[in-house]
């Protein structure tokens, strides 16, 4: 059986390393031939085994000129050109793909080719206020296109209608970092930390805030938060405000964070929503006390409040403080609850995961056949 993975491009987000740990598993533990289609152009933000086949984008647009909608148009068309013949030069039997763009692309192929089967998942909940109307309109068609398609939390997957509903399976992420396997015991050292993109979902302005109520108490901390996005410099100014220089630090992008993250003593996530949050994952995986914002939709499904994290209202500043707080102050509590978060490693391993997924592709292609 031929597999091919397909994704838009190869940023830094939870679905692209889902994508890329999922195709190095599926080569090391499976007999199918797996191939890897990025629409976008080469990245070292990941590691390829090099048994997998892996395709980047081949063609140059940056010599095209004109008008912007002619640019778009010449550049979708290109991006199809170099889809289609990477996906007619493989002949897949299963189609994996993630944030709805590759659709768009490999349905001229699956109404050539009846017998394709076609996977598709939801990463997100689209339902949020603030999604943009294309992309919402995006995730409704999506599941109706594809053959099977899977859900990271059951929360998200009840939003759909029963037709999606019966060719779905809600499959979590893995623990997948292979930085994961490099952790040792270490000693803590008295910092609280973050760790994703600096966006707006992602809530760091609140977790800046909460750390100021903290630091009134306890200044000897500091909180260090790993990743690079659009709010830096805002954040920047926030910590100026609150005159946090010397004990908040912003770390951008460090390959290996989670190494990092490991060395504190508390890891607080406060996104306003998510799918199935891996750094959250991660930092349990560490054995780390966290404190996550009860987000739609995957931490409620992860933490179980007070046996092993603690959940707060999304954007409520005082109580992730205190929670905060108190964990600082019942290092008992904190030590205990670190080691029930461990367990994620043998819940949610690359094994366990990823043979849901492959049971769900065989699943699908079999009932297709029917």
């Amino acid at each position: 059986m031929k597999i091919a993975i397909i994704m838009p491009e190869l940023s830094m987000g939870g679905a692209e390393r889902v994508a890329v740990s999922l195709s190095n598993w599926l080569v090391n533990n499976k007999e199918d031939e797996i191939y890897f289609i990025n629409m976008a152009s080469n990245t070292n933000n990941f590691e390829f085994d090099d048994k997998l086949k892996v395709y980047h984008k081949t063609y140059d647009t940056t010599n095209i000129k004109g008008i912007k909608p002619v640019v778009i148009i010449k550049k979708i068309l290109k991006k199809r050109k170099y889809i289609n013949e990477t996906i007619n030069k493989i002949s897949p039997d299963i189609i994996f793909e993630m944030l709805y763009y590759p659709l768009l692309f490999v349905l001229p192929y699956k109404i050539k080719h009846k017998n394709v089967v076609i996977i598709g998942s939801e990463r997100a909940n689209p339902n949020l206020k603030g999604i943009p109307l294309h992309t919402k309109i995006l995730a409704k068609i999506c599941p109706i296109l594809c053959d099977g398609y899977i859900f990271q939390t059951e929360r998200v997957k009840q939003m759909f209608s029963k037709s999606v509903k019966k060719k779905s399976m809600v499959i979590p992420n893995a623990v997948s970092n292979p930085y994961i396997k490099e952790i040792t015991k270490t000693k803590r050292e008295k910092v609280i930390s973050n760790m994703g993109r600096l966006e707006y979902q992602k809530g760091q302005d609140i977790l800046i805030k909460a750390f100021n109520i903290v630091h009134k108490k306890y200044s000897d901390y500091k909180l260090i938060i790993y990743g690079e996005g659009s709010k830096e410099r805002e954040y920047q100014q926030l910590i100026s405000k609150l005159k946090l220089q010397d004990s908040v630090i912003l770390a951008g992008k460090v390959q290996k964070a989670i190494l990092e993250v490991n060395k504190s003593e508390i890891f607080v996530f406060p996104s306003r929503y998510e799918g199935m949050p891996n750094a959250l994952l991660e930092a349990m995986a560490c054995g780390l006390p966290c404190i996550s914002t009860d987000c739609v939709a995957g931490p409620s499904e992860i933490i179980e409040n007070n046996v092993n994290g603690i959940l707060t209202e999304v954007d409520n500043i005082k109580q992730i403080a205190e929670k905060m707080i108190y964990l600082i102050e019942n290092k008992d509590v904190a030590d205990k609850m670190g080691k029930e978060a461990q367990k994620v490693l043998y819940n949610y391993s690359t094994d366990n995961i990823f043979n849901e997924y492959y049971r769900f592709f065989c699943e699908i292609a079999k009932r297709k056949k029917k």
